[in-house]
């Protein structure tokens, strides 16, 4: 996870950093223009090593919305 932290860092992330205890790692764009270098350099580290699958989403300035059921 360090490693793929890493590559995105140098690969322009805003910022980056690991879910809880991992395996789950993220990195933050300004916009849509590095995602694609950000998503080359994480598949090239995982590729290299024990693999794994890229998400690509967009953040929610919302917090968790509650409702009773009925």
């Amino acid at each position: 996870v360090s490693d793929c932290i890493d590559a995105m860092l140098e690969a322009g992330a805003y910022g980056a950093g690991q879910s809880s205890w991992g395996p789950a790692c993220y990195g933050l764009t300004r916009g849509p223009e590095g995602i694609a270098s950000l998503k080359s350099a994480v598949e090239h580290v995982m590729n290299a090593s024990s693999g794994g699958v890229v998400f690509i989403s967009s953040a929610s300035n919302r917090g968790a919305t509650v409702r009773k059921l009925r």
